[in-house]
Protein backbone atom coordinates (compact mmCIF):
# COMPACT_ATOMS: atom_id res chain seq x y z
CA UNK A 1 0.00 0.00 0.00
CA UNK A 2 2.78 2.39 0.89
CA UNK A 3 4.52 1.63 -2.39
CA UNK A 4 1.31 2.48 -4.26
CA UNK A 5 1.04 5.80 -2.47
CA UNK A 6 4.69 6.49 -3.27
CA UNK A 7 4.10 5.80 -6.95
CA UNK A 8 1.09 8.14 -6.99
CA UNK A 9 3.17 10.84 -5.33
CA UNK A 10 5.92 10.47 -7.94
CA UNK A 11 3.38 10.67 -10.77
CA UNK A 12 1.84 13.80 -9.31
CA UNK A 13 5.25 15.43 -8.95
CA UNK A 14 6.22 14.63 -12.53
CA UNK A 15 2.91 15.96 -13.82
CA UNK A 16 3.32 19.24 -11.97
CA UNK A 17 6.86 19.59 -13.27
CA UNK A 18 5.52 19.09 -16.79
CA UNK A 19 3.08 21.94 -16.48
CA UNK A 20 3.83 25.25 -18.22
CA UNK A 21 2.15 28.60 -17.82
CA UNK A 22 0.30 29.19 -21.03
CA UNK A 23 1.18 32.84 -21.51
CA UNK A 24 4.39 31.42 -22.99
CA UNK A 25 2.24 29.48 -25.44
CA UNK A 26 -0.32 32.04 -26.61
CA UNK A 27 -0.24 35.77 -27.06
CA UNK A 28 -1.45 37.85 -29.99
CA UNK A 29 0.11 41.27 -29.73
CA UNK A 30 -0.43 44.49 -31.70
CA UNK A 31 1.43 47.11 -29.69
CA UNK A 32 0.50 50.81 -29.85
CA UNK A 33 2.11 53.50 -31.95
CA UNK A 34 1.97 56.74 -29.96
CA UNK A 35 3.01 58.69 -33.05
CA UNK A 36 -0.64 58.40 -34.10
CA UNK A 37 -3.67 60.15 -32.62
CA UNK A 38 -6.12 57.30 -32.14
CA UNK A 39 -9.41 56.43 -33.85
CA UNK A 40 -12.87 57.15 -32.46
CA UNK A 41 -14.70 54.08 -31.08
CA UNK A 42 -17.53 54.92 -28.70
CA UNK A 43 -21.27 54.82 -28.20
CA UNK A 44 -23.50 57.28 -26.36
CA UNK A 45 -26.56 55.50 -24.92
CA UNK A 46 -28.17 58.81 -23.90
CA UNK A 47 -28.13 61.11 -26.92
CA UNK A 48 -28.26 58.38 -29.60
CA UNK A 49 -26.46 60.69 -31.98
CA UNK A 50 -24.02 59.59 -34.68
CA UNK A 51 -22.10 56.63 -33.29
CA UNK A 52 -18.84 55.04 -34.32
CA UNK A 53 -17.34 51.64 -33.62
CA UNK A 54 -14.19 50.05 -34.93
CA UNK A 55 -12.83 46.52 -35.12
CA UNK A 56 -9.46 44.94 -35.82
CA UNK A 57 -8.72 41.35 -36.79
CA UNK A 58 -6.39 38.57 -35.69
CA UNK A 59 -5.62 34.97 -36.62
CA UNK A 60 -5.86 32.18 -34.05
CA UNK A 61 -2.48 30.46 -34.17
CA UNK A 62 -2.89 27.53 -31.78
CA UNK A 63 -6.51 27.07 -30.73
CA UNK A 64 -6.10 28.13 -27.09
CA UNK A 65 -8.93 30.21 -25.59
CA UNK A 66 -8.71 33.94 -24.87
CA UNK A 67 -9.03 34.77 -21.17
CA UNK A 68 -7.55 38.27 -21.01
CA UNK A 69 -7.74 41.26 -23.36
CA UNK A 70 -5.71 44.47 -23.31
CA UNK A 71 -6.17 47.53 -25.49
CA UNK A 72 -4.78 51.06 -25.68
CA UNK A 73 -6.68 54.32 -25.98
CA UNK A 74 -7.24 57.86 -24.79
CA UNK A 75 -9.78 60.58 -24.09
CA UNK A 76 -9.15 63.16 -26.78
CA UNK A 77 -7.06 66.10 -25.52
CA UNK A 78 -7.57 64.83 -21.96
CA UNK A 79 -11.13 66.17 -21.83
CA UNK A 80 -12.16 63.91 -18.98
CA UNK A 81 -15.72 62.63 -19.13
CA UNK A 82 -17.63 59.69 -17.76
CA UNK A 83 -16.92 56.30 -19.29
CA UNK A 84 -19.29 53.65 -17.96
CA UNK A 85 -17.12 50.87 -19.33
CA UNK A 86 -16.26 49.10 -22.54
CA UNK A 87 -18.29 46.76 -24.69
CA UNK A 88 -16.11 43.89 -25.93
CA UNK A 89 -17.40 42.10 -29.00
CA UNK A 90 -15.81 39.32 -31.03
CA UNK A 91 -16.97 38.33 -34.51
CA UNK A 92 -16.06 35.70 -37.03
CA UNK A 93 -14.71 36.75 -40.41
CA UNK A 94 -16.63 36.99 -43.66
CA UNK A 95 -15.40 37.88 -47.11
CA UNK A 96 -17.94 40.14 -48.78
CA UNK A 97 -17.86 42.82 -51.46
CA UNK A 98 -14.19 42.18 -52.08
CA UNK A 99 -12.80 42.41 -48.55
CA UNK A 100 -12.79 40.74 -45.14
CA UNK A 101 -14.96 42.18 -42.39
CA UNK A 102 -16.74 41.19 -39.17
CA UNK A 103 -19.47 38.61 -39.64
CA UNK A 104 -21.49 36.79 -36.97
CA UNK A 105 -21.12 38.02 -33.40
CA UNK A 106 -19.60 35.25 -31.27
CA UNK A 107 -18.91 37.00 -27.97
CA UNK A 108 -20.22 40.06 -26.13
CA UNK A 109 -19.31 41.32 -22.67
CA UNK A 110 -19.70 44.72 -21.02
CA UNK A 111 -16.82 45.47 -18.65
CA UNK A 112 -17.45 48.26 -16.10
CA UNK A 113 -14.76 50.91 -15.95
CA UNK A 114 -13.97 50.23 -12.29
CA UNK A 115 -13.17 46.58 -13.06
CA UNK A 116 -10.36 47.42 -15.47
CA UNK A 117 -6.65 47.47 -14.76
CA UNK A 118 -5.46 50.79 -16.23
CA UNK A 119 -1.85 51.82 -16.81
CA UNK A 120 -0.54 55.12 -18.19
CA UNK A 121 1.53 54.48 -21.32
CA UNK A 122 2.50 57.95 -22.58
CA UNK A 123 1.22 60.86 -24.68
CA UNK A 124 0.12 60.29 -28.27
CA UNK A 125 0.56 62.45 -31.36
CA UNK A 126 -2.32 64.83 -30.56
CA UNK A 127 -1.30 65.32 -26.93
CA UNK A 128 -3.74 62.89 -25.31
CA UNK A 129 -2.69 60.79 -22.33
CA UNK A 130 -2.81 57.20 -23.56
CA UNK A 131 -3.60 54.25 -21.32
CA UNK A 132 -3.47 50.49 -21.46
CA UNK A 133 -6.78 48.95 -20.40
CA UNK A 134 -6.75 45.31 -19.32
CA UNK A 135 -9.67 43.02 -18.53
CA UNK A 136 -10.10 39.37 -17.60
CA UNK A 137 -13.04 37.92 -19.48
CA UNK A 138 -15.90 36.47 -17.46
CA UNK A 139 -16.05 33.53 -19.87
CA UNK A 140 -13.07 32.46 -21.99
CA UNK A 141 -13.51 32.91 -25.72
CA UNK A 142 -12.94 29.57 -27.43
CA UNK A 143 -11.02 29.83 -30.68
CA UNK A 144 -10.47 27.54 -33.63
CA UNK A 145 -6.92 27.24 -34.94
CA UNK A 146 -6.13 29.18 -38.14
CA UNK A 147 -9.46 31.04 -38.06
CA UNK A 148 -9.64 34.83 -38.42
CA UNK A 149 -11.63 36.80 -35.85
CA UNK A 150 -12.46 40.45 -35.26
CA UNK A 151 -12.25 42.33 -31.96
CA UNK A 152 -14.36 45.43 -31.38
CA UNK A 153 -13.77 47.63 -28.32
CA UNK A 154 -16.35 50.38 -27.78
CA UNK A 155 -16.32 52.91 -24.97
CA UNK A 156 -19.82 53.44 -23.56
CA UNK A 157 -19.93 57.17 -22.85
CA UNK A 158 -23.27 58.62 -21.66
CA UNK A 159 -22.17 62.25 -21.90
CA UNK A 160 -20.04 62.14 -25.04
CA UNK A 161 -20.41 65.03 -27.44
CA UNK A 162 -18.23 65.40 -30.51
CA UNK A 163 -18.86 69.15 -30.45
CA UNK A 164 -17.13 69.28 -27.05
CA UNK A 165 -14.37 66.92 -28.22
CA UNK A 166 -15.46 64.28 -25.73
CA UNK A 167 -14.14 61.34 -27.68
CA UNK A 168 -12.59 58.07 -26.62
CA UNK A 169 -10.07 56.96 -29.21
CA UNK A 170 -8.61 53.52 -29.77
CA UNK A 171 -4.88 53.85 -30.42
CA UNK A 172 -3.43 52.59 -33.67
CA UNK A 173 -0.95 49.73 -33.68
CA UNK A 174 2.57 49.82 -35.03
CA UNK A 175 2.72 49.39 -38.78
CA UNK A 176 3.04 45.87 -40.22
CA UNK A 177 2.67 44.07 -36.88
CA UNK A 178 0.59 40.91 -37.39
CA UNK A 179 -1.23 42.73 -40.17
CA UNK A 180 -3.84 40.52 -41.82
CA UNK A 181 -6.51 42.82 -43.18
CA UNK A 182 -7.25 46.29 -41.84
CA UNK A 183 -9.69 48.06 -39.59
CA UNK A 184 -13.44 47.79 -40.02
CA UNK A 185 -15.62 50.83 -39.37
CA UNK A 186 -19.29 51.11 -38.39
CA UNK A 187 -21.06 54.46 -38.33
CA UNK A 188 -24.76 54.67 -37.55
CA UNK A 189 -27.21 56.88 -35.70
CA UNK A 190 -30.43 56.67 -33.75
CA UNK A 191 -29.79 53.21 -32.29
CA UNK A 192 -30.30 53.38 -28.53
CA UNK A 193 -29.46 49.74 -27.88
CA UNK A 194 -26.32 49.50 -29.95
CA UNK A 195 -24.47 47.04 -27.67
CA UNK A 196 -27.31 44.55 -28.14
CA UNK A 197 -27.82 44.76 -31.89
CA UNK A 198 -26.03 42.80 -34.59
CA UNK A 199 -23.60 44.73 -36.71
CA UNK A 200 -24.54 44.64 -40.36
CA UNK A 201 -22.98 47.77 -41.87
CA UNK A 202 -19.27 47.23 -41.36
CA UNK A 203 -17.25 49.13 -43.91
CA UNK A 204 -13.61 49.01 -44.86
CA UNK A 205 -11.14 51.55 -43.53
CA UNK A 206 -7.67 51.73 -45.01
CA UNK A 207 -5.96 52.63 -41.78
CA UNK A 208 -3.53 50.80 -39.53
CA UNK A 209 -4.58 47.97 -37.28
CA UNK A 210 -5.61 48.94 -33.77
CA UNK A 211 -3.58 48.22 -30.63
CA UNK A 212 -4.59 45.22 -28.53
CA UNK A 213 -3.28 42.03 -26.97
CA UNK A 214 -4.98 38.69 -26.42
CA UNK A 215 -3.74 36.27 -23.79
CA UNK A 216 -4.52 32.88 -22.30
CA UNK A 217 -3.84 32.53 -18.60
CA UNK A 218 -3.87 29.05 -17.16
CA UNK A 219 -1.77 25.93 -16.85
CA UNK A 220 -1.38 23.45 -19.68
CA UNK A 221 0.52 20.15 -19.32
CA UNK A 222 3.40 19.68 -21.68
CA UNK A 223 2.80 16.72 -24.03
CA UNK A 224 5.52 14.66 -22.33
CA UNK A 225 3.72 14.94 -19.00
CA UNK A 226 0.72 13.07 -20.39
CA UNK A 227 2.90 10.14 -21.48
CA UNK A 228 4.67 10.04 -18.13
CA UNK A 229 1.37 10.15 -16.29
CA UNK A 230 -0.08 7.35 -18.42
CA UNK A 231 3.01 5.23 -17.95
CA UNK A 232 2.95 5.80 -14.19
CA UNK A 233 -0.65 4.75 -13.86
CA UNK A 234 -0.02 1.63 -15.96
CA UNK A 235 2.88 0.77 -13.69
CA UNK A 236 0.68 1.29 -10.65
CA UNK A 237 -2.07 -0.91 -12.13
CA UNK A 238 0.45 -3.65 -12.92
CA UNK A 239 1.81 -3.47 -9.38
CA UNK A 240 -1.66 -3.79 -7.84
CA UNK A 241 -2.59 -6.75 -10.07
CA UNK A 242 0.69 -8.47 -9.23
CA UNK A 243 -0.01 -8.07 -5.52
CA UNK A 244 -3.48 -9.51 -5.93
CA UNK A 245 -2.14 -12.62 -7.67
CA UNK A 246 0.28 -13.42 -4.89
Amino acid sequence: MRKNILILAVISFVLLQGMAFSEDLFRWSQLPDLQKGGRLSQWDPVDYGPQTARASDWICENGLPVTKISWWGSQLLNNNFDIQGFDIKIFDNVFSEGYNRPGTQLYDEFIPFNELTITFEGVNAVGSDTYKYQAVLMDPFEQIKDQTYWLSVIAITPDADSGLLREWRWQEAMENINNTTRVALLIDSGIPTMPDVAYCHWGRENERDLAFELEYEGIIPEPGAFFLMAGGFLALLYNIRSKNKQ
